[in-house]
């Protein structure tokens, strides 16, 4: 069965729904204001039902214009993209662009070494960063929106294939004054006494509530969701509560002195990163080939932490010293 809608009917839609009036939309659009207006009935007619609410005020979506319009934004951005990269191969002599997204966390100190890395040894593969993918990054696969994603614990889903790429750990993280800088280690009866800065709106398979809190049963005293890894730093080092936290992504935090990090439990949490690609994709795929020289890079390198301690200036990473614990489990 064919869509009844056509790519200019989907470009109308948002175009009315995101501009403030009917006249903005169609100058945005090159159009006139009454061909708009018939290029909106004529999509609505084709659909038999309406799409936007009219009133003194304007235009509102429906349910029904709502709904259609979240499929209209998805396919336009993916022709978008499609577009962009056969520019981009038609001017450069590049054969392939990979686009590649993080889970969990925003930042990404590792990333112009590898970016450099990538370059040199995949000299025809345009690399392409996306922001904001830290909280769907396979589904943002699975739509074709990334070709690889970097994940960590037991993130996953059918239809992917996981490279492994390094082993890291979860950290405490607290204020510098915090009495927990003062301790070798964090158990979960410390946590069960704080404030918990948490920066997701779910519980994450392979990270702390799974792995460290639900073994002990206990939990913390308080939980308190901020939505962003970053703005539970920002509390944290304000002294607003605790949080736990990858130890490569804490490191600039870190070495800037506005956080201290602790191992959790004696003898720390490892947490495995993996590149994530589809399982679909043949082996000479942009994702795969990337995966390979991540995974490569990884193996050379030391993984994110040890890349990030030496943009710090920092060297390789060190075992955390040792301190006399003050708060006994």
């Amino acid at each position: 069965m064919l869509p009844r809608l056509e790519l200019r009917h989907l470009a109308m839609l948002v175009g009315v729904a995101e501009a403030p009036s009917m006249s903005a939309a169609a100058e945005l659009l090159g159009l006139t204001q009454s061909a708009l207006s018939h290029r909106l009935r004529e999509a609505e007619r084709r659909l038999g039902t309406a799409l936007f609410h009219r009133d003194r005020r304007g235009l509102s979506l429906t349910p029904a214009g709502e709904r259609l319009l979240l499929t209209a934004r998805r396919l336009l951005a993916d022709l978008a993209r499609a577009e962009s990269d056969v520019a981009q191969i038609a001017e450069s002599g590049i054969t392939a662009v990979a686009r590649l997204g993080q889970a969990i966390y925003a930042g990404l100190p590792w990333y112009p070494a590898f970016h450099a890395y990538a370059a040199e040894r995949l000299p025809e593969l345009q690399l392409e960063l996306l922001s904001d993918t830290a909280e769907r990054p396979l589904e943002l696969l699975a739509e074709g929106a990334l070709d690889l994603a970097i994940v960590a614990g037991g993130v996953w889903r059918p239809g992917v294939a996981r490279q492994r790429l390094f082993v890291d750990a979860l950290v405490a993280v607290m204020a510098p004054d915090h009495p927990w800088a003062r301790q070798d280690y964090v158990t979960p009866l410390d946590l069960s006494r704080e404030t918990f800065l948490s920066s997701g709106f779910a519980v994450t398979p392979g990270f702390e509530h799974q792995r460290f809190m639900t073994p002990a049963g206990l939990y913390p005293r308080r939980v308190i969701k901020v939505g962003r890894p970053e703005a539970a730093l920002e509390l944290t080092a304000a002294g607003r509560g605790v949080c736990i936290r990858a130890r490569w992504a804490t490191r600039s935090w870190e070495a800037a002195g506005r956080v201290v990090t602790r191992p959790l439990g004696a003898e720390g949490l490892p947490l495995e990163w993996f590149a994530a690609t589809r399982e679909s994709d043949p082996a000479d795929s942009p994702g795969r080939q990337l995966a390979a020289a991540l995974a490569d890079w990884c193996a050379t390198t030391g993984g994110f932490d040890a890349v990030t301690r030496a943009s710090l200036g920092r060297g390789p990473a060190q075992p955390f010293p040792v301190r006399r614990r003050l708060r006994q489990a």
